[in-house]
């Protein structure tokens, strides 16, 4: 049986699409706020004299977090594989 992997990949493992702390959808709105957050607070700190910035900051960095969890949530080998 062909699944994709190659002879000799016992280290490695797929990545579990499926499973994760984010749903497909979920995962794309938080990749567009972090981005679009990202992008914010450059432009709110050269526009503001004061730091209110930092907010875009702090909430584009929690944002960042949450999609560093998804992914290794993602990326732990499936434990019903393991032999």
């Amino acid at each position: 049986m062909d699944d994709g992997t190659r002879a000799g990949s016992d280290e490695t493992f797929r990545v579990r699409r499926e499973m994760g702390v984010l749903g497909p959808r979920r995962r794309r709105l938080a990749w567009l706020a972090f981005v679009t957050l990202a992008l914010h607070a450059p432009f709110v700190a050269h526009s503001l004299p004061d730091d209110t910035w930092m907010l875009s900051v702090a909430v584009a960095g929690l944002v960042a977090f949450v999609i560093l969890v998804d992914d290794i949530q993602r990326r732990k080998p499936d434990p019903s594989r393991r032999s």
